[in-house]
């Protein structure tokens, strides 16, 4: 005997949804929006110019995954773009209370940007 129908679109949904890689979870982030991050649990630094965090915004109780790409720039650059905000993203992780990272796509047009802040 054969399961019913809705049964196998069930079934199909927790194997996709189990299958899934935890980036393809992540939300894409907004232009022009600046992501404050107070704590970083993950970074994910892609070789085309695009990252992943994965941490806690600042206002907020709960860890979220968001993807920043960098598009703008020459190859080198987006490159660089990771490598200097994953550096950042690390000393957030070892230091968590101690500083802030925001990162911004202001626009399709202009570069991404990562800053890393001090507290007081």
């Amino acid at each position: 005997m054969f399961p019913s129908f809705s049964r196998l679109v069930r079934t199909a949904s927790v194997v996709a949804a189990l299958a899934l890689a935890p980036s393809a979870l992540a939300e894409d982030a907004e232009y022009g929006r600046p992501y404050v991050f107070t704590t970083v649990d993950a970074l994910l630094a892609y070789s085309f110019g695009g990252i992943e965090v994965t941490g806690i915004l600042e206002g907020e109780a709960t860890p979220r995954t968001l993807s920043f790409w960098s598009a703008y720039g020459s190859e080198e650059s987006q490159q660089g773009f990771g490598v200097r905000c994953d550096r950042m993203a690390l000393l957030l992780m070892t230091r968590p209370g101690r500083f802030r990272l925001t990162v911004e796509m202001p626009s399709s047009l202009q570069a991404t940007t990562c800053k890393l802040t001090r507290l007081p």
